[in-house]
């Protein structure tokens, strides 16, 4: 006996950077992106907020680029080549 049900689904089909508006995706569903996602625990100003952003390679150059040289922070990467 086959039981059949209506489903729903939804699928992401695009990346949109948060920062310079365009797609992460080059077609072929293959998206390049930085995701930041961080909920804010106990204590902190921002207690019980979740922060996402999607970010693009371009602009992520940007980033560190900021980060390294004015910030004088660290970006870590680690290459699985």
């Amino acid at each position: 006996m086959q039981i059949k049900e209506l489903m729903q689904r939804i699928e992401i089909t695009d990346i949109i950077c948060d920062v310079c508006g365009l797609s992460t995706c080059n077609g072929s569903y293959s998206c390049e992106y930085v995701a930041i996602e961080h909920l804010w625990g106990y204590n902190s100003s921002k207690d019980g907020v979740k922060t996402e952003c999607d970010i693009c390679e371009s602009c992520f150059a940007k980033v560190q680029d900021f980060i390294v040289n004015t910030l004088k922070g660290k970006v870590r990467e680690i290459s699985f080549n």
